[in-house]
């Protein structure tokens, strides 16, 4: 995200913990002292659960300048998704506008427990 005068716009990713599904969503709003009121307006691309969608939000974010954070609430006026609550820190890496990377592993003992069922 991009903060210019009293504008933030950028992309946010969003993702589905330990999956490999995300969404990279376009984000614009209003800085006010220490609050930032947002809208996500469109998805730009992404790759969502089998049968399942990603919500556009919008809400009020308030920095935290203890732990440098961003926390607040949104809502959405998409039908199926509820209000819920967020929290956002600075992450020092780039953005990955791209797949997310999932590795599998089983160990001995999952693979002899398969291999003897056969």
């Amino acid at each position: 995200m991009e903060i210019k005068g009293d504008s933030v716009f950028g992309v946010v990713r969003t993702e589905d913990a330990k999956t490999p599904y995300y969404a990279l969503i376009n984000i614009r709003g209003k800085v006010t002292n220490n609050r930032i009121n947002f809208v996500q307006d469109r998805i730009m691309k992404e790759n969502p659960r089998p049968e399942a969608y990603w919500c556009l939000i919008k809400g009020e974010l308030v920095y935290d300048e203890k732990d440098n954070s961003l926390s607040g609430t949104w809502i959405s006026d998409m039908a199926k998704c509820a209000p819920g609550s967020i929290l956002i820190y600075k992450s020092p890496k780039a953005i990955n506008m791209g797949e997310t990377m999932i590795t599998y592993y089983s160990t001995f003992m999952d693979v002899d427990k398969k291999r003897k069922k056969k």
